[in-house]
């Protein structure tokens, strides 16, 4: 193919991107999910502010997405906020909906699996720190618990020592 051929192409090839990036931009404020501010002139009340349905921005201080059988964020707590890899911590959470099941991570590992009480809340549960996260500590990494029928998830850091 020619050098002229091969810019026609690249031509034909940007000019497809921009009209699916074009069609993606169109659609996205039509669907409602982005929060325009009390004023509706685009000023976002906060970063990251998702519209839950009631028009109130849904993304707790601490990242956490209610659902609608809680009025507030969940809440996750550490007993430790460091561990070495395979040492054993606690974890206790709240905001969740009532009797649903939880799963609790580390990193990308599902480490722990609880059913929460009827206030929405668990206690005590044991966690295991991956053996395999030790090969990068000293490092930080994420404890998510997410609720299996809200999704509403809290998470905290613990460094791997």
């Amino acid at each position: 193919m020619s050098k002229g051929g091969q810019n026609a192409v690249l031509i034909a090839l940007i000019g497809l991107v921009g009209t699916v990036l074009a069609a993606f931009i169109g659609i996205v404020p039509s669907l409602g999910l982005f929060d325009q501010g009390p004023g509706g002139d685009g000023a976002v009340p906060g970063w990251g502010a998702v519209r839950d349905g009631s028009g109130e921005d849904s993304a707790g201080s601490d990242g956490a997405e209610p659902s609608s059988g809680s009025s507030g964020p969940a809440s996750l707590f550490l007993s430790a906020t460091s561990a070495p890899a395979g040492e054993t911590f606690t974890v206790s959470g709240e905001g969740f909906d009532p009797d649903e099941v939880v799963t609790v991570r580390v990193h990308t590992s599902e480490v722990a699996s609880t059913q929460v009480d009827g206030d929405g809340s668990f206690s005590g549960v044991a966690v295991v720190v991956p053996d395999e996260l030790g090969v990068f500590a000293p490092h930080r990494f994420d404890v998510v618990a997410t609720g299996e029928s809200s999704i509403r998830s809290a998470s905290k850091q613990i460094t791997v020592s």
